[in-house]
């Protein structure tokens, strides 16, 4: 069930209010729920609750996780170094929990989720319906075969073999969109690389170590504990090779016909060439 509102204690704990009809008993005390749409309520212990709309990432860390997600620093940097934007449609391949996909349906125009695991459609499509997102679909197929519904402007994948995906992304992306792989081994990445031909334009393969810090008063210091290594993110442009087209210089209709006559004679002494070609240089 999505998660209306949030309840902020004095102390600095939330709890998810998940239907306004309903009292919520909470260690500050109850909060009747006649004043749930409030943004301020006196519990019954006689505490002060603040109360705010719950927003994407508030229902986001409750969703199924068959498997693991991919994380929201290299969601966001996805998001960032592609330039996506509400009007994109994306494939998003190898859709495990379904993290990304949910991610980037939140902010774009439509999303085309696939997985060849049975569970993790069924947990991706509860994902979906928990979250209320209505430009998203996911279905149970392999992307190494898969014929496009359209033409999209960024394609994610999340496979082991990612550079088997590469003819199909020449049929699913737009002229440069963007094809992003999701490899945990940089061998994956080195490989995909070494396939591409002509039309694809490798930008960068790139990795994001996050580290937070701990502020009290005057004590800085870096966390004891950081996100590291998650995986490498490939960004790859597609730019089909334009078609070869054979340049036609425009001839002299005099000088042409000349040639013709002269294919049928004899082969014309060194002397008789000069002559020939310095006549044509006149006309």
């Amino acid at each position: 069930m999505k998660v209306k509102r949030i309840a902020l204690s004095p102390s600095g704990k939330k709890y998810s209010i998940n239907d306004l009809n309903i009292s919520l008993n909470i260690n500050e005390g109850e909060l009747p729920r006649t004043k749930l749409k409030d943004d301020l309520i006196q519990t019954s212990k006689g505490e002060y609750v603040h109360l705010y709309d719950a927003n994407f990432k508030d229902n986001f860390v409750n969703i199924q996780k068959p498997a693991a997600i991919i994380n929201p620093k290299d969601a966001g940097m996805i998001i960032a170094k592609t330039g996506m934007t509400k009007d994109f449609v994306v494939i998003d391949a190898g859709a495990g929990s379904g993290a990304l996909a949910c991610t980037l349906a939140s902010l774009c125009k439509k999303v085309y989720c696939y997985d060849i695991n049975e569970k993790h459609v069924e947990a991706v499509n509860q994902n979906i319906s928990d979250l209320e997102l209505n430009n998203i679909t996911c279905e149970l197929k392999d992307v190494y075969t898969l014929e496009p519904v359209e033409k999209v402007d960024l394609m994610t994948i999340d496979v082991p073999e990612p550079w088997r995906v590469l003819e199909v992304a020449k049929k699913a992306l737009k002229k440069g969109g963007y094809l992003v792989l999701y490899t945990p081994q940089i061998t994956q990445a080195q490989k995909a690389i070494l396939e591409l031909d002509q039309d694809f334009h490798h930008e960068v393969t790139c990795e994001l170590i996050k580290r937070d810090w701990e502020i009290e008063g005057e004590k800085v210091r870096p966390s004891h504990t950081m996100l590291g290594h998650t995986a490498f993110l490939t960004f790859i442009r597609y730019y089909p090779k334009l078609v070869e087209t054979k340049i036609v210089k425009k001839t002299n209709p005099k000088k042409s016909a000349r040639l013709e006559r002269l294919k049928h004679k004899k082969e014309l002494s060194a002397e008789e060439e000069l002559k020939t070609m310095n006549s044509f240089n006149e006309i």
